[in-house]
């Protein structure tokens, strides 16, 4: 390998635990798995015994990150309005990267004109799926808000326009 790459920062979220208290987890061999909480759906209304039942399930485990509803968005430069139609990957992703950057004691401003790229992989697209059972609700915004190619988009926009935060 002719380049080398160090990482020197580091930022995460993990079901059960939070970034303070994940390696003790670990160590402890805490499981951080959990149950899919009651009011995100009927578990008993999706329950079958026969895991070949379609459209059921016979577990309800669950690696949860809990609440994701407290994003700053004021200190992201974004409305609240915009942010509501932001799917919460795209708010976790923000929240990472600045808590990876104040990991690794570099202010994001020093990435101005650097050779630096953002790459990133998101997961599906649930959020989105959701907002389209009331299409009356959907706006510019929530197509931004929900689309994965926009997601990197969005993480080198804020660093090169929000140099002054923080």
């Amino acid at each position: 390998m002719k380049k080398r790459v160090a990482i020197i920062g580091a930022a995460y979220r993990f079901p059960g635990s939070a970034s303070a208290t994940f390696w003790q987890a670990l160590q402890d061999g805490k499981d951080l798995v959990t149950r899919v909480a009651p009011e995100r759906w009927s578990q008993e209304a999706f329950w079958h015994p026969d895991r070949r039942h379609p459209g059921t399930s016979v577990s309800f485990a669950a690696g949860s990150l809990g609440d994701v509803s407290g994003f700053d968005a004021a200190f992201f430069g974004i409305s609240p309005r915009e942010a509501a139609h932001m799917d919460p990957q795209q708010r976790i992703m923000l929240e990472l990267a600045w808590e990876g950057f104040e990991d690794a004691g570099i202010p994001p401003s020093a990435l101005r004109g650097s050779q630096c790229g953002v790459y990133l992989g998101v997961a599906s697209l649930d959020y989105a799926y959701r907002m389209t059972d009331d299409l009356s609700a959907l706006e510019a915004s929530s197509a931004t808000g929900n689309t994965a190619s926009i997601v990197a988009n969005r993480l080198s926009w804020y660093g090169l326009t929000r140099q002054g935060v923080g």
